[in-house]
C-alpha cells in the first residue's frame, strides 16, 4: 500500500477552466508518487484511494490530463500502466524558442 503523502505540490498550469478538482488533486498525486526512473507505477484503484474518487473517474482524468500533454502513459509488457510526467517547465521553455 502506497502512504499518502503529507503534501501536494501543484504548478499553477494546471489550473484551468477545463481542469475539474479531482483532474488537479490526480495530478498532484501523480507528481508527488512519481519516480525519475519509472514515473509513477501505482494502479487506478489506489490512485482512486488516495484521491478519494471512483476508478472510472480516474479512468477519466487521465485520458483527459493525456490529451491536454500533462502526462504520457507507457505500457510495459506486462500489460500494467506505468504513468510518466511531462515536465511543465519543458513545455514552457519549447514555446519560448
Amino acid at each position: 500500500m502506497i502512504k499518502k503523502p503529507p503534501f501536494l505540490q501543484i504548478p499553477t498550469d494546471i489550473l484551468t477552466k477545463e481542469m475539474k478538482c479531482s483532474d488537479i488533486k490526480l495530478y498532484g498525486y501523480i507528481l508527488s508518487l512519481n519516480n525519475l526512473k519509472d514515473g509513477c507505477t501505482a494502479s487506478n484503484e489506489t490512485l482512486g484511494t488516495l484521491c478519494g474518487i471512483k476508478q472510472r473517474q480516474v479512468a477519466n482524468s487521465l485520458n483527459k490530463l493525456e490529451r491536454l500533454g500533462y502526462i504520457r502513459r507507457h505500457y510495459n509488457h506486462s500489460k500494467t500502466i506505468r504513468i510518466s510526467i511531462q515536465p511543465l517547465i519543458v513545455i514552457a521553455s519549447k514555446k519560448l524558442k
